[in-house]
């Protein structure tokens, strides 16, 4: 699979190129090797070592998908980019299998995400303070990420104290934004999601305009 994400990375810059979505969709590549004859292997995943090395190996191909910085935690861009943890995905697969369904129980993995998610208090703080529910964030149609929307979400890159100067209101319509609404006003509808996301990214290009003015 490290050979596999290697090769997506190439295709997937940091800044520019394909959207989060189809990104997403290049990363599925990568993890359909990992699917092969799962319900062959899926018990392997009680071992903490093997677990962590497929995490590991996820959390590579993730960071392309939502173009975050190399020191995001698997956790946190799990999250972001709306993908389950990959043992949880192998455990969908093999229980599709035992069970001979046709299609996986993504309501009960994304039960046992957030259970992870709310459980795991000492990773990806931040990240949760702003998306608390990954069943609303992972199924809304209009999310869209970027290299600018990944550094506000996960705090990992130029981000300082920028948040507060997001803080303001982006149009006449809308309120003022803080850590508890940001995320539901930006799920709320597209038009939404647009006018913050592009605010965003408008913030955090300043920013890097600033740091190197003072270089």
């Amino acid at each position: 699979m490290e050979t596999r994400v290697a090769g997506l990375s190439r295709l997937m810059p940091n800044v520019g190129g394909p959207s989060s979505c189809k990104r997403r969709l290049l990363a599925l590549v990568a993890h359909s090797i990992i699917f092969y004859a799962a319900p062959v292997w899926a018990g392997v995943l009680r071992i903490k070592r093997y677990r962590d090395m497929l995490i590991s190996a996820q959390r590579m191909s993730l960071i392309r998908v939502i173009s975050a910085y190399r020191t995001i935690s698997a956790s946190a861009a799990q999250v972001i980019a709306g993908v389950p943890p990959i043992h949880l995905l192998v455990e969908e697969r093999a229980k599709m299998y035992e069970e001979q369904s046709p299609s996986p129980d993504r309501e009960a993995t994304i039960r046992a995400w957030q259970l992870e998610w709310t459980e795991n208090e000492d990773v990806a703080i931040w990240t949760r303070s702003l998306i608390k529910e990954v069943g609303p964030w992972m199924g809304c149609a209009h999310r869209n990420v970027d290299y600018y929307l990944t550094q506000i979400l996960s705090a990992h890159g130029t981000f300082g104290s920028y948040l507060k100067r997001i803080g303001k209101k982006p149009d006449d319509q809308c309120t003022e934004l803080d850590v508890e609404n940001l995320i539901p006003i930006m799920l709320g509808s597209k038009e939404n999601w647009k006018v913050i996301h592009t605010m965003i990214r408008n913030v955090m290009k300043q920013k890097e305009e600033d740091d190197r003015s003072m270089r």
